[in-house]
């Protein structure tokens, strides 16, 4: 597993994560509209009808946002099997030990 593959996969949730956004924000203007005329909450309403449409996209979006996500994840895993244990678990004792030397509350008389 290459860095350019945890690449790729950070690239393709992230424009999958900037579209949904971008929709969403589509469909919180649509609500504000329907909102805004009292009785229009039909489907004879067009902008009822796009706020639907841009719902069904944003679960698609999510759907295709949690795939990217897991393929980054898996990424991440087997990059991160390549560190020596050793490393890591040195790296959590020191600071571990850094920790417990400066008190985090004060106390009290």
């Amino acid at each position: 597993m290459s860095t350019r593959e945890i690449e790729h996969a950070a690239m393709l949730w992230h424009e999958v994560y900037s579209h949904r956004m971008l929709i969403n924000a589509r469909r919180l203007v649509l609500a504000k509209e329907i909102q805004a005329r009292p009785g229009s909450d039909s489907y004879w309403n067009p902008a009822y009808r796009e706020h639907e449409h841009v719902k069904a996209q944003i679960t698609l979006l999510k759907r295709k946002e949690r795939a990217a996500q897991k393929v980054l994840a898996k990424a991440c895993a087997k990059q991160r099997d390549r560190f020596n244990r050793s490393d890591v678990i040195d790296v959590e004792v020191k600071q571990l030990a850094t920790a417990s030397t400066t008190p985090t509350t004060p106390e009290r008389n």
